[in-house]
């Protein structure tokens, strides 16, 4: 894993990027995190225990903050559901 920074290096850094790359939004390591939490690995399928990991959390309490189900994910739900019915009707 990268070396930890402090929270104000790395929200002045974030703050940068966020200008550089013209995005107006007050960015933050808590948004960072939220949105990594949320889309990047939520949205990818990857298990609660295992966001857990990645994020260094000593409980699975802290990470169920992030289980904030995205609309992207509810889709791939809802598509796995229609799936999973169609076959047992074919069977």
């Amino acid at each position: 894993m990268p070396p930890r920074l402090c929270n104000q290096k790395l929200n002045l850094n974030l703050k940068e990027i966020a200008k550089l790359v013209g995005i107006q939004k007050n960015v933050t390591h808590h948004v960072a995190r939220h949105t990594y939490a949320t889309t990047t690995l939520r949205d990818n399928d990857i298990p609660f225990d295992v966001i857990s990991v990645l994020l260094r959390h000593t409980n699975i309490k802290q990470t169920m903050i992030y289980a904030k189900n995205s609309d992207k994910f509810m889709d791939k739900l809802a598509d796995k559901i229609e799936r999973n019915i169609s076959k047992k009707k074919e069977n």
